[in-house]
């Protein structure tokens, strides 16, 4: 089994903030930063299913509320 290193793992946080961007031109990278990278992936695989055809499912993961909110520490 292979751990990622650090460089890695920004350059997968990187990809999945650039493909966030490419479906949803709304959003700042300055805003996306400010969340954790497994929720930056969820968003991402639910913003991949909204955009395929009517009668996709998701299902939100177990433990997720149905909202996220960032306020300024």
């Amino acid at each position: 089994m292979t751990t990622a290193t650090a460089p890695t793992c920004r350059i997968e946080r990187e990809e999945i903030i650039e493909s966030i961007v490419e479906i949803n031109h709304g959003v700042s990278r300055a805003w996306l930063e400010s969340f954790e990278t497994e929720h930056l992936r969820e968003y991402l695989e639910h913003l991949d299913l909204v955009i395929r055809p009517r009668g996709t499912v998701w299902v939100r993961p177990n433990g997720t509320p149905p909202a996220y909110e960032r306020r300024a520490a």
